[in-house]
Parts: structure tokens; sequence; C-alpha cells
């Protein structure tokens, strides 16, 4: 549902060959960068301005400084996606909006190829030693490419399709599996946030464990107006570790939605509250190890558990994404859970939901949303199993 050449480019592709793989080979050890990868060529293009009018209205690093980057990905509809660097003037009177590159407009940018080269392109022109990645567009989490909208395994009924396995592209069908994700990013980030629906689940963390320090999701949709981005950059370059900078635009996040549910429950607004989660990647494997335990031990009583009995995160009839506290709580012993918790204790550094979310009733809110088997996910369950997450803990046999 979710929701805005010439001499430039000829010295980027100099840097390119120049380093193999496009990354200097001593970079500032005090130089960041953010890049925001915006996959807007779809029905989310309205919703790209605001967007571009969050991060403009941020800190944003002052030109020729260096030392702190903020680049833009930016795809829309019928036209070139292209790459930019935003800086503040000098004199802190505008904004300067520098082009690094123009992309043939028929790319797919919902492709693991293109969010390498952009990715490469932007660290040809702002070398950096930390790195933050912002996955804005549509998407659907673990769920294999096309599944949501045309499931192989039921019957959907006539309802809107609003998200999508990472990305989605106007007249073309490729979309990018968290898979693919992970094996295309060429670099380790000190974060991760995914502004795009349904991301918020131990499968696509699991995936990106390797990947970075800290994701931020949602494991449920994601209302248009997203992250508060105008807040990012004060808390990330103000001499806040990555933790406490993240867990700040978490919580801007939550008071945000939470004040607009305030609102909508007393009939003034329509946006109806939202859920956030920060973890840390490092301890995601002693997780798994816990769940290996659990999942080996309640099978049977894992796979017989009623879809209306456990905490949903999906409208309509999509049964793929459930509350992971919620299904180990109705089927492990009590010791178990608590191994559990102690796990999840150390790996959320953060979460928030408000009561409810689009007609969705927020009983429990362990942070993270998982698959649901049933042996009639055929296809879905084949799928599953080579997962990270499931080769960890054999969640699908």
């Amino acid at each position: 549902m979710k929701k805005r050449f010439g001499i430039l480019l000829f010295c980027a592709q100099l840097a390119l060959l120049a380093t193999g793989c496009g990354r200097p080979e001593w970079p500032d050890p005090d130089s960041s960068s953010v890049l925001f990868y915006m996959d807007a060529n779809n029905s989310l293009s309205s919703y790209a301005y605001d967007f571009m009018d969050q991060i403009t209205r941020g800190t944003l690093p002052a030109k020729n400084t260096g030392e702190r980057e903020v680049l833009v990905y930016c795809h829309m509809p019928a036209s070139s996606p292209r790459l930019m660097k935003l800086t503040r003037r000098s004199d802190r009177t505008g904004l300067d909006t520098l082009l690094i590159k123009l992309y043939d407009k028929d790319v797919n940018s919902a492709s693991p190829a293109m969010l390498r080269q952009v990715i490469l392109d932007a660290e040809a022109v702002a070398p950096a030693a930390h790195h933050g990645l912002v996955m804005w567009s549509h998407a659907t989490g673990y769920l294999p490419s096309g599944y949501f909208n045309h499931p192989t395994d039921m019957a959907q009924p006539t309802q809107p399709h609003y998200a999508r396995t990472f990305g989605s592209e106007y007249n073309k069908t490729e979309e990018m599996e968290i898979t693919d994700m992970a094996e295309a990013l060429p670099f380790h980030y000190d974060f991760i946030l995914f502004d795009c629906c349904f991301m918020g689940g131990i499968e696509v963390a699991y995936e990106l464990r390797e990947k970075c320090d800290y994701i931020a999701f949602s494991p449920t949709e994601i209302m248009a107006k997203g992250f508060p981005y105008y807040v990012m950059f004060e808390f990330l370059w103000n001499g806040n570790s990555t933790e406490e900078a993240m867990k700040a635009v978490c919580q801007e996040y939550y008071h945000y939605y939470d004040s607009t549910y305030q609102r909508y429950k007393a009939g003034l607004a329509t946006n109806n509250g939202g859920t956030v989660t920060l973890l840390k990647s490092a301890e995601l494997p002693a997780l798994a190890s816990v769940c290996r335990g659990i999942f080996t031990n309640h099978r049977d009583e894992i796979y017989g558990l009623d879809f209306n009995s456990v905490q949903r995160y999906f409208r309509y009839n999509y049964h793929w994404f459930f509350d992971l506290g919620d299904i180990v709580e109705q089927v492990a012993t009590p010791s178990e859970f608590d191994a559990f918790q102690m796990a999840m204790d150390k790996l959320v550094i953060y979460k928030a939901a408000t009561p409810e979310f689009m007609g969705i009733v927020i009983n429990k809110y362990s942070g993270l949303s998982s698959y649901l088997p049933k042996p009639e996910y055929v296809n879905l369950n084949a799928f599953y199993r080579d997962l990270a997450w499931n080769r960890a803990t054999e969640y699908v046999e």
C-alpha cells in the first residue's frame, strides 16, 4: 500500500576502473554516506515528491566537504532514472542537486543488477567508510517474485494488490527477491532501512544478517508518508552511534503515526497507525539457534495452528505474514519461550505498534513477522526451504 553528462560521468567511470569494484582503497575513516534507492516507476510515483521534500527539508551536508554525503537514485514513470547528490549551500540559503548519472529510461530498477550498479556508481563519486541504505518502493517481504499477485498455491479473492517483492515496474514483471538483494549488495552497511511494506520479517532480516549492522522496517504495510527523513541526518551526524540514531528515527516514526492514530480515533484523520522495528543483526544467529530447537520439538503444533488464532499483519486473504513471537508462544514450553524471549530482547532494539493498523487489531507485537506454513502451500514451502532462515532453523522441512 505504500507509498514520491559529460565530464562528471567520465570521472565516475574512471574511478570504477581504477578500483575494480568502484570503491577507493582508503576512504576517510570518518566519512559516511546515505544512499536512497527509490523505485517509483509504479503506482507510488505520486508519493515520491513528498519523499524528496522530506529529504530536502533535512539537515543536509554542506557542499564540497566530502565527509558526509546524501545520494538519491530516483526512477519515475516515463523518464530516465537519475542518481543525484544533495548538498546544502555553504550560506545555507538553498539546496544544490548535482546530477551524477542519467540512466536509460528502460532499465528495470527492480533488478538486483541495477541496484548493484547504482551502488557502485554512487561509491565512485562519494566514497565512504560508513554506509547507510534506504530502500523505497513496493515490497512483499520474503515472498518469491510475483507470488503476491499470482500465488500458485491457492486462489485469491478479487482485491487490490498494493505490494510486491521489492520493487515494481510499469510494463515489467521482474521483482527483486531478498536472496538476490543480499547478493547484489557489494558493501557492508551500518544500517539498512526499508521504507516499503511487509519487509519486517525474520526471513528478510536473516537473509541480510551479514550485510548490515542494523535493520529498520515494518512487518505490516507502510503508509505513504513513510519515515521521517527530515530528522534522519540530524540524528545520524550529530555524534550519536548508529544504534542511537536509528532508534531515534524509529521513535520519530512511531510518534508521528501514533499521533495520527489518535486523531483517527477522534474522527479527525484517515491515517490510522503504524508499526516499526529496529534490530541488531549480530544477534540473529542466536535467535536462530533457539528457534531451531523449538521448531524441531513442535513442528506438528506449528502446522496445526489456526490462521485465525495467530496475530496477523496482513489484510484480505494474504496469509503470509504472522507475528513470530505469537507463533512461538503458542507452541513452546514455558522454558523454551523464555529462551526465545531472551534472544529477542537482545535482537530487537526498538519496536512499537499502534493498537490498530488499517483495520488490523494488534494485540501482540514481537516486532517481527513470519511465515506460518501449511502442507497445502506446496510451492511456497519449496521456495521457503532455500531461504537462509529456514536452512538455519528447519522451520519448514
